[in-house]
């Protein structure tokens, strides 16, 4: 006999059942993972609605860790629209989180909206601050979207959404002044945690101040921010991480802010012909 589960769909009973069985007879259990490149290649290739798909294998397998419903519905997805973003969530896996979200209870819900806007993975202390549900209570709540499937525990105190694309669909659910709010605060629990001075740190807080800021508040903080932790990535040759600053910055910048605007376009072409510079120039073997 063959037996088929959800590792997080099992209910108590299953287990039991299990049991009874590895009592009676033998049992081999399988566990399934995700699929490799070439798997996932052939799965696009196969089916005619998703061959146009082919040619971005890889890219669908990193972004779905070849979860093969997430892999069908990315590559439904980039076929029928080819200039998309690897950024957009297909309909089916939205509709599938948030019935999946829908499950929850309203507070462990809300927890991970504010675990969304924190990132793919995300720590318990500054996730505390951000929902301002204190941590003993965060524990049933992880372990109820643990059980659903969306969030998995990946260290002490460290937990991480099971595929990136679960993230995004919940981060997508959020409406504008609710991801301002969680961005605010998540931006003022690291700054309190890990200081405002120059260092890897300030990166991910300006980009936090960058999503806060609406209609107008919160954007000098924002674009002075970024304009700081910029130049530290670009002495240090994180050119990716200064075009991602500076790109944010600008995206929030008045468009009468004439001055401001050129520095910042300036900066931003310079870290972006110094990224492209090193992507294309690549030492030859030596002879």
């Amino acid at each position: 006999m063959i037996g088929a589960y959800r590792e997080d769909e099992a209910e108590a009973h299953l287990y039991g059942a299990l049991a009874d069985l590895r009592r009676h007879c033998d049992v081999d259990r399988v566990e399934l993972g995700g699929l490799t490149l070439t798997d996932v290649a052939a799965l696009i290739d196969a089916a005619f609605e998703t061959s146009a798909a082919a040619a971005q294998a890889r890219a669908i397998h990193d972004r779905t860790g070849g979860n093969p419903f997430y892999v069908r519905e990315l590559a439904r997805h980039v076929a029928d629209q080819p200039r998309t973003s690897f950024g957009d969530v297909p309909d089916g896996i939205r509709d599938l989180v948030r019935a999946r979200v829908e499950g929850l209870s309203p507070t462990c819900a809300e927890t991970l909206a504010a675990a969304a806007v924190l990132g793919e993975a995300f720590d318990v202390a500054t996730l505390s601050a951000v929902s301002g549900c204190p941590d003993d209570a965060q524990l049933s709540l992880r372990e109820d979207a643990s059980s659903a499937g969306l969030v998995e525990e990946v260290g002490a105190g460290r937990y991480r959404f099971a595929h990136v694309l679960t993230r995004d669909a919940v981060y997508a659910s959020l409406g504008p002044s609710r991801r301002a709010r969680l961005h605010r605060l998540a931006a003022e629990a690291l700054a309190k945690r890990q200081g405002l001075e120059l260092g890897p740190q300030l990166a991910e807080i300006a980009l936090h101040r960058c999503e806060a800021a609406t209609g107008g508040e919160g954007v000098d903080d924002a674009i002075e921010l970024s304009e700081r932790a910029a130049g530290w990535a670009l002495d240090r040759g994180a050119d990716g991480q200064a075009v991602r600053l500076l790109t944010r910055a600008l995206a929030v910048l008045p468009d009468g802010d004439v001055e401001r605007r050129r520095r910042l376009a300036k900066r931003r072409g310079v870290a972006f012909a110094r990224l492209s510079h090193a992507l294309v120039d690549v030492p030859s073997a030596p002879g």
